[in-house]
């Protein structure tokens, strides 16, 4: 049985849906037509732990298996840190990329026809057989790859995964580089010597056009200097933990890696440690000696979260006679460095540095604004764990107004051309009001 509906109809109702689990469920069982509009909403990711490869595997295996036509688009094999002792007997990677149907029609590949994005966790080469590595190269629609802490005997191995996919675009790189524990010693004698004699590092150039690199946690300075040249790269994020991870290296490679980048539009630059300093750890310093932007012309969009209370000024004042015409800034977090009668950071002097030829043309400096509620700010909503806003009326919503009147006063150049834009920020927490 079929139901006949207008198709822009029955995309309406996937959309306002999509994200609703049961309702996509529901919407699946009510005939053939729904189900096959409902299958690649409801199968968009397949995420497994090794434990789970030979279960999936049979699945594959069945002569009536319905992955295929599932239209994935994710796919992950995903591994805890508690299981790093078992690594070495782990073959669910290359189980998965070896495997092949009884009639020998399928493989992973073909199973995932429509795949877009690639995610393996505590990968290592002994995981990776020639066969495994090679059947990586059919995945001919992949364009994003995430790699967290993976483990190669040299750079030119895990260069080499990196270069299998041939539509590849996007590169996240999460956590350190590990090295196998068998060659460790002798790698980290030669890996300093590389460091002091960088043309010594042997890896052949990547031959995919990678638009964005992601770097997060503590990727090692040297695959940051592996990736260079990369003269495609439009899009550059990197987020550390703490301060102290953007090294003097990991800086210098960065740098490295930018400066080759004349296509790079979007520069964005976290450092998640939550508490307000003064630049006596050398930040500033240290990122401006080694990351000169000024050599990205078409750069466009800067986004930066860092609670600081001068590295965003000195950011801004190294552009402002560069020859670039920046569109958009975003400045995460720092709604914490303002009080109601003071301020911590100087928001009159950025104000004055965004006014500078550099920034002529901003449509939108973006801040967000965060105001912590509690359970009085609630009072009347059915209970929950936690609360995505408070009540329109509530002490919370009276705060974040006057904050924001704040901030607009603080940035009344960037205010009167129009360019300011305020977003909420909102965080539930059962110790406030």
């Amino acid at each position: 049985m079929s139901i006949q509906l207008p198709p822009e109809l029955l995309q309406h109702i996937l959309l306002e849906i999509r994200e609703d689990k049961p309702s996509l469920k529901s919407f699946s069982l009510v005939c053939s037509t729904f189900l096959f509009m409902a299958r690649p909403h409801l199968f968009h990711t397949i995420r497994l732990r090794p434990a789970g490869v030979s279960r999936f595997l049979r699945l594959c295996d069945h002569p009536l298996q319905t992955i295929s036509s599932a239209g994935v688009q994710v796919f992950a094999l995903v591994q805890e840190k508690e299981e790093e002792k078992d690594l070495r007997k782990s073959r669910a990677l290359n189980d998965l990329l070896t495997w092949c149907s009884p009639d020998e029609e399928r493989t992973l590949p073909t199973i995932l026809s429509n795949l877009k994005r690639l995610s393996f966790t505590w990968t290592g080469s002994w995981m990776l057989s020639e066969e495994g590595e090679m059947r990586l190269r059919e995945f001919q629609l992949v364009t994003e790859l995430s790699l967290s802490i993976v483990a190669f005997h040299n750079y030119g191995e895990i260069l080499r995964v990196i270069d299998s996919f041939p539509s590849l675009e996007a590169l996240t790189l999460v956590k350190r580089f590990k090295q196998d524990d068998e060659t460790e010693s002798h790698l980290g004698q030669t890996l300093r010597e590389v460091w002091s004699h960088p043309d010594t590092l042997q890896t052949n150039p990547l031959t995919i056009s990678l638009k964005t690199i992601s770097l997060q946690s503590y990727v090692d300075a040297w695959l940051i200097r592996a990736l260079a040249p990369c003269r495609t790269l439009r899009e550059f994020q990197c987020h550390y933990n703490k301060i102290s991870h953007l090294t003097v290296e990991r800086a210098s490679a960065i740098g490295g890696l930018l400066s080759g980048a004349g296509s790079l539009e979007s520069f964005s630059f976290t450092i998640q440690e939550d508490w307000s300093i003064d630049d006596n750890t050398g930040l500033v310093d240290r990122f401006h000696r080694y990351i000169n932007l000024t050599r990205n012309p078409k750069l466009r969009k800067v986004t930066l979260s860092v609670r600081h209370k001068t590295f965003p000024l000195h950011f801004f004042e190294h552009l402002k006679e560069a020859n670039i015409r920046i569109e958009t800034i975003s400045l995460h977090r720092l709604s914490n460095l303002v009080a109601e009668n003071e301020s911590e950071f100087d928001y009159d002097r950025l104000d004055a540095i965004l006014q500078y030829p550099t920034f002529s043309r901003l449509r939108e400096v973006i801040l967000d604004v965060f105001i912590r509620f509690g359970p009085e700010s609630v009072a009347g909503q059915s209970p929950r764990k936690t609360y995505p806003r408070p009540n329109e009326n509530s002490s919370a919503v009276q705060k974040m107004e006057t904050k924001m009147a704040i901030f607009r006063s603080r940035l009344p150049l960037c205010e009167r051309r129009g360019i300011l834009k305020l977003q909420e920020e909102y965080r539930f927490s059962w110790g406030s009001d």
